[in-house]
């Protein structure tokens, strides 16, 4: 899978990292590459969302090691 919206936002959260830790920055970052995003369901949450979440505001991973891996 290509995240190719997710590398056009990157440095705006790299920039301001405290964004992803919102609801609103996370659905930005996360969710606009996903098959099943729709605009009219931001508040609907799978649960890679909020896994993702989880992992990051508990600092297990960060925006560098999710950039990394999708570089690869």
């Amino acid at each position: 899978m290509q995240f190719i919206n997710l590398i056009k936002r990157m440095d705006k959260f790299k920039s301001n990292p405290g964004l992803a830790h919102t609801k609103e920055g996370a659905v930005e970052l996360f969710c606009a590459d996903c098959d099943f995003y729709k605009e009219s369901d931001k508040d609907l949450e799978c649960g890679a969302f909020k896994l993702l979440r989880l992992l990051i505001g508990k600092k297990v991973i960060t925006l560098k090691q999710i950039e990394d891996a999708i570089s690869e």
